[in-house]
C-alpha cells in the first residue's frame, strides 16, 4: 500500500501526476483543488493545513457532494445564475473523482455517481445546417474575432466528432486548408473538412495570425503555434499588466465563448458535446453515430492544385460533404475521373505501381466521377465497389 503524504495538496497532485490522459488529469484536478478548499473554508481557510486524511474522511466527502449539489461551489456563475444546482454529469464527475483518489492511496470510499445524462447528439444534417447558420451571421454583442474562433471550433467538432478536450491542443500545423481536399489532423488521425468548415477555420486562421502578429517581441522571439488563442486582452493579476490579446486560450475560455455563440445566435446554448459525432464509451453502450471518417492518402497523382472545383461526395468516407477539388494535370476542363482511399497501412506508390487508375480502380473500392448532382448542379463522386461503374441515375 502507498504512503499518502500528509498534506492533502501534495497527495491531489501525486495521484493527478500518475493518470496518463490529459483530460482526465485536468479534470481530477480540478474536482480536487475544489475539494480541497471546501475542507479548508470549514475550518480556518488555510489550504495548506488540510490533510490527506480530511480527504479520505467519508463524512466530508459526503458533505462537499451535497454542497456541490446545491452549487455551494461554484467558482463560476452557469447558465442560471451563480447559485445554479450543479449538472449531473459534474456529480457523477465528482464522485469519480474522490473514488479514484481514495483507491489510489488504498482507502477506496467507492461512494455512488450518479448515472450520467447525455445530450442528445445533432444529426450530422443537423449539425452542417447549425454550423452553416452560425458561420454566416454574426451576433450582436459578440466580439468578431471570438465568433470566429468558436464557430471555426464547432467546425472541427462537426468534420471529425472530436470534443473540446481533443480540440484544444491542436496547432496551426494541425491544419492543411491548401490541399486539393483539405484536411485537420487531430491527435494521430486526419479528418477531411467540408467546404464550409473550411472556410470557417480559413477566416480563423487568418485572425489567429493578426492576433498574433506583434508577439515576437511580447514573447520574446517566439510565435504563438497554438491554433486556439485569446481574442480580447486579459485582465491585470498579481501587480502584473494586463496580457495582450492573441495567447494561448485555456478550455474554458473557449467553452465560454461557445455557449455565448449558440444562446444568441439559436435562442437557447447547446453543448459543445451535441456537435461531436461521437460519443465516449460510456455512450456508445447506448448506440452511437459511427465515427467520423479518417483522411488518410488520396491518389496525388491524378490531382492538379492548379485548377479546382466544388464537387459533391456520395457515399464512403467522405459521404454527405463537398469538397474542392483540382483539376487534372494536362486537362484544365476535367476533373479526375477516379479518386482513391488509402488505409493508414498502405503505400499509394507501392499498391498502385505500373498501373493506371483505371486498373487500380478495377481492384479496390473507389470514387468515380458520374454527373452532376441533381440537387445542387455541382460535379459528383459516386462511392464504388471494385469493378463496379458508377451509377448515373
Amino acid at each position: 500500500m502507498k504512503t499518502a503524504p500528509r498534506r492533502a495538496s501534495v497527495a491531489v497532485t501525486t495521484f493527478v501526476d500518475s493518470l496518463r490522459a490529459e483530460a482526465t488529469r485536468r479534470q481530477r484536478r480540478a474536482f480536487l483543488d475544489e475539494y480541497v478548499a471546501w475542507v479548508a473554508d470549514q475550518g480556518d481557510g488555510a489550504v495548506s493545513e488540510v490533510t490527506t486524511e480530511d480527504l479520505l474522511d467519508e463524512e466530508n466527502a459526503l458533505a462537499w457532494l451535497a454542497a456541490a449539489q446545491r452549487g455551494l461551489t461554484r467558482r463560476r456563475p452557469g447558465l442560471e445564475g451563480p447559485t445554479a444546482r450543479a449538472s449531473v454529469n459534474s456529480m457523477a464527475a465528482r464522485t469519480s473523482s474522490i473514488n479514484t483518489f481514495s483507491r489510489y492511496w488504498g482507502r477506496p470510499l467507492e461512494l455512488q455517481p450518479p448515472a450520467p445524462e447525455f445530450a442528445a447528439r445533432l444529426t450530422p444534417t443537423e449539425a452542417h445546417r447549425t454550423l452553416r447558420l452560425l458561420s454566416g451571421h454574426h451576433p450582436a454583442g459578440m466580439l468578431e474575432a471570438t465568433w470566429e474562433r468558436s464557430v471555426a471550433l464547432i467546425a472541427l467538432a462537426v468534420c471529425t466528432g472530436q470534443g473540446i478536450s481533443a480540440l484544444h491542443p491542436m496547432r496551426l500545423a494541425d491544419l492543411e486548408l491548401d490541399r486539393s481536399l483539405p484536411r485537420a489532423r487531430v491527435g494521430e488521425e486526419w479528418y477531411p473538412l467540408d467546404a464550409v468548415s473550411r472556410g470557417a477555420i480559413a477566416r480563423w486562421k487568418a485572425t489567429h495570425k493578426a492576433l498574433t502578429a506583434g508577439h515576437l517581441k511580447v514573447l520574446k522571439g517566439g510565435n504563438v503555434e497554438e491554433l486556439w488563442v485569446t481574442t480580447a486582452p486579459g485582465r491585470p493579476r498579481g501587480g502584473q499588466p494586463a496580457p495582450p490579446a492573441g495567447l494561448p486560450a485555456a478550455i474554458r475560455t473557449l467553452e465560454a465563448a461557445h455557449r455565448k455563440l449558440t444562446a444568441t445566435a439559436l435562442g437557447s446554448p447547446l453543448l459543445f458535446e451535441q456537435f461531436c459525432g461521437v460519443e465516449d464509451e460510456q455512450e456508445k453502450a447506448h448506440g452511437s453515430t459511427p465515427p467520423a471518417p479518417r483522411l488518410t492518402v488520396m491518389d496525388a497523382r491524378v490531382i492538379s492544385t492548379t485548377v479546382s472545383d466544388d464537387v459533391d461526395f456520395l457515399g464512403g468516407p467522405y459521404g454527405g460533404t463537398t469538397q474542392t477539388l483540382a483539376a487534372r494535370p494536362g486537362a484544365p476542363d476535367e476533373l479526375p475521373a477516379f479518386l482513391f482511399w488509402w488505409e493508414r497501412d498502405e503505400i499509394p506508390e507501392r499498391e498502385a505501381a505500373g498501373r493506371t487508375a483505371e486498373e487500380v480502380a478495377e481492384t479496390r473500392s473507389h470514387y468515380q466521377l458520374s454527373g452532376t448532382s441533381p440537387e445542387t448542379g455541382r460535379p459528383r463522386y459516386v462511392w464504388c465497389a471494385p469493378l463496379s461503374p458508377a451509377s448515373h441515375d
